[in-house]
């Protein structure tokens, strides 16, 4: 992915050069092309980094080498062409891109996995709620129930009692 902008940054050190070329202004000291140390001091790069960056180049005829005031490679009008259109620039760019949507293609699913999973427990945590609020309530109304029948129950027999005692009373 860096060897794109570093690529471009060859494109854009040997088009100063072409450019001059193909003016009437040369001047005194004027050399064709850059040598391979000049642009590895350019590109920050050691020689071994520098051929993988330029056989691109090399290969889609955006450079050539040269060996005649200097020993190193020069721009040719296809890769002035590729230097002005950006071309390893928009490789770039589409080189991003592509890491972009391929995380997404799988954050997303992911997250969303993640969103029902959280929805559901949450979903199920008040269903089970609202369920021990019900069993509650009736069991409360059970007891209350079984409560009132158990007092009425008590009641007749306190009111049995007192109406024997009462009798016993009398008869005796």
């Amino acid at each position: 992915m860096r060897y794109n902008l570093k690529r471009h940054k060859i494109l854009e050190s040997l088009s100063k050069n072409h450019f001059e070329a193909n003016s009437e202004k040369r001047s005194e000291n004027f050399r064709l092309g850059l040598s391979f140390l000049e642009i590895d001091r350019i590109l920050k790069v050691n020689p071994f980094i520098r051929e993988k960056i330029c056989s691109k180049l090399l290969s889609e005829k955006e450079i050539g080498y040269t060996n005649t005031q200097v020993t190193g490679f020069f721009l040719t009008d296809k890769g002035f062409d590729s230097y002005s259109s950006e071309k390893y620039i928009i490789e770039n760019n589409k080189i991003i891109v592509k890491y972009i949507k391929n995380f997404v293609q799988i954050a997303i699913p992911i997250l969303s996995l993640v969103i029902a999973v959280l929805a559901l427990s949450l979903k199920f945590n008040s269903i089970t709620k609202n369920i021990e609020e019900k069993v509650n309530s009736k069991n409360e109304k059970q007891i209350k129930s079984i409560e009132l029948k158990l007092d009425s129950i008590l009641n007749l027999q306190n009111k049995k009692k007192n109406s024997s005692n009462t009798l016993n009373s009398k008869n005796d």
